[in-house]
């Protein structure tokens, strides 16, 4: 244990990779959301940068487990929207 404080050595401590967090924080916000854009970043008011969620939803893209596009009218940028949001968008645009 660590000094006077109860902590475990650093040694012991599991270290996230930012990566990940990103990931996980990506995930949560297209969870919440539906669809994640900058603007909805910056209501979320995160710690992890935009531009980390940003790649992070740029390699789920490129994974095939979300959909780039836009979804939303009068929103500039990229937006990203969950596999089962997306379908449910363009009906909601075409009706």
């Amino acid at each position: 244990m660590g000094v006077g404080f109860g902590l475990p050595h650093v040694e012991f401590v599991a270290v996230v990779p930012f990566v990940l967090v990103a990931a996980l924080v990506a995930w949560q916000l297209l969870l919440r959301w539906g669809v994640v854009f900058r603007d909805v970043y910056l209501k979320e008011r995160l710690a992890v940068p935009w531009r980390e969620i940003l790649w992070a939803l740029r390699r789920l893209e490129a994974r095939g487990l979300i959909r780039g596009g836009h979804f939303v009218t009068g929103v500039t940028g990229e937006q990203f929207a969950d596999e089962t949001t997306a379908p449910l968008l363009r009906a909601r645009r075409a009706a």
